[in-house]
């Protein structure tokens, strides 16, 4: 029969004793706990420190108080259960805050990006001709931006910047805008990117004197020295010249490159097929130029530059190597004034 039933807090206590001297049960349960069975003989080795009873209704007292005891010690059980869930669920809780507070963050950076490109949507819709250019620049600088550590997107970004700069001034009606590029600049710029033992591979197919005497071509003499003496760069350049006569005249010219640590050769137009007679630039296998210019070669009209372009670097490459089998290698007459000039590279 039942004796009587406990609850404490949240769990159910239930104590059975059969008829007679028969042992009592226990059992304990909860929502969240299975059914818990005690024994007879586990409630009085529970309460034999405090209590002690021989049969009848002692011992039944006697039992009560063991499943008072452990009535305590499942709620003590329970509550530490529940913290731990709790913990759990703040942890969760947090965890969603910092997700929709990262959420949110990109919303606002992402309206503020929509809010500039409606801006300048707004600005350009006044202008036809700007809205189509703008588009078309957005469409050619993105897939251009998208490879870093190119020349072109330098390039690009310098252009942009000095179009940036135009236009400020043109707020104020006013512009100022150079006549000529600056092509032994460029030149420059480009020589620059030869990284330690790189091999490059020129011509020179201007006119000799008008090009080399500049001062823009003295500084590019320059560094093509010290990228030679420092970073042991390879520079081969071929100058081509009409005749022997115009190569005779132009040897002051041949040995401060040779001076420099370039290796020079030279060749005859005569001896040279049509397709050969540019003024070219190669930089490893990565990089080309090639200058467009005048009839009488005195000045160059435009610079055309492949960057990454397999096609277009093959083809120099054996425009180069055509050159190499048609020209001479240079020497002059004198030996060299900062030492002995090292041996030319082959092209790879």
């Amino acid at each position: 029969m039942v004796v009587t039933s406990l609850t404490r807090s949240v769990p159910r206590v239930q104590i059975t004793t059969p008829p007679g001297d028969a042992c009592c049960s226990l059992r304990i349960q909860h929502s969240n706990l299975a059914s818990i069975p005690v024994t007879h003989s586990a409630l009085i080795l529970a309460a034999s420190s405090t209590h002690t009873a021989s049969s009848g209704d002692g011992e039944v007292s006697l039992i009560v108080g063991a499943v008072s005891l452990l009535a305590a010690v499942v709620a003590i059980s329970l509550a530490i259960y529940q913290t731990r869930q709790l913990k759990q669920q703040i942890a969760k809780l947090v965890s969603t805050e910092n997700a929709l507070t990262e959420t949110q963050a990109r919303i606002g950076a992402l309206s503020t990006e929509l809010y500039d490109v409606l801006e300048i949507s707004n600005r350009a819709s006044g202008s036809p001709v700007l809205l189509a250019g703008l588009r078309q620049l957005a469409a050619n600088c993105g897939g251009v931006f998208a490879e870093d550590n190119t020349y072109l997107t330098s390039f690009l970004q310098d252009q942009l910047d000095a179009l940036v700069k135009q236009s400020a001034q043109a707020l104020t009606r006013q512009l100022q805008v150079k006549a000529n590029t600056d092509v032994a600049g460029m030149a420059l710029n480009l020589v620059k990117l030869a990284q330690p033992k790189e091999k490059v591979f020129t011509t020179s197919y201007v006119s000799t004197k008008a090009y080399w005497d500049d001062p823009s071509a003295r500084r590019y003499l320059d560094v093509n020295r010290e990228l030679v003496r420092k970073s042991d760069v390879a520079i081969t350049r071929i100058f081509i010249f009409d005749n022997e006569e115009i190569e005779a005249g132009n040897c002051s010219e041949l040995d401060k490159q040779w001076d420099a640590g370039i290796h020079v050769r030279t060749a005859l137009t005569q001896a040279l097929e049509p397709d050969l007679k540019r003024d070219m630039f190669l930089l490893g296998n990565r990089l080309a130029a090639e200058n467009e210019m005048t009839a009488d070669r005195n000045d160059i009209l435009s610079v055309r530059i492949w960057d990454s372009s397999d096609t277009e670097l093959g083809e120099f490459a054996d425009r180069m190597n055509a050159l190499m089998r048609s020209s001479q290698e240079y020497t002059p007459d004198r030996p060299p004034s900062d030492g002995a000039n090292p041996m030319a590279p082959e092209l790879s």
